[in-house]
């Protein structure tokens, strides 16, 4: 899905810029969408992410994890959950405590002109970054699927 999400916005961002004439309400339309999608993009990546990461311990499962998984995996986690909590953070607070970083979210410049979105001390390249880390996740559950050993499954007579 975050693969699905990240050419949704890369096909958006591609109409605002091929057509230097389109009229206000249809630039801002598809920027909101652009925000939308990269925001669902990256909710389905940390959710992604955090699954790979905790399937060794919760099944037993014995694989290295990529470093790259691991070391993106807090600002990824603050950054998605940022995203999931939008309305706390509006209000100027993560976890209803106020906080400093909390509109942060909201600064949208880096990620209209560089693809990178900021949130505190936290950035995820859309373009740089998260391309590598999807093709390792995928090769990740691909090694996890195949050297698991499946449950024995006996059936009643």
């Amino acid at each position: 899905m975050t693969n699905e999400l990240l050419i949704e916005v890369q096909s958006l961002e591609d109409e605002v810029n091929a057509d230097p004439q389109m009229p206000g309400p249809q630039v801002r339309r598809r920027l909101f969408n652009v925000l939308g999608s990269v925001e669902l993009a990256v909710i389905s990546l940390g959710r992604g992410v955090s699954m790979i990461l905790d399937l060794p311990r919760k099944f037993g499962i014995e694989c290295d994890l990529p470093e790259s998984l691991l070391t993106v995996q807090p600002a990824l986690n603050a950054i998605r959950n940022a995203y999931e909590h939008i309305e706390d953070r509006a209000l100027g607070t993560v976890h209803g405590t106020p906080s400093e970083d909390a509109l942060t979210i909201f600064g949208y410049e880096r990620l209209l002109s560089e693809d990178v979105i900021t949130y505190g001390t936290h950035t995820l390249d859309l373009a740089g970054e998260v391309p590598g880390l999807l093709a390792e996740a995928r090769v990740t559950l691909k090694g996890m699927v195949s050297t698991a050993v499946p449950p024995r499954v006996t059936l009643a007579e």
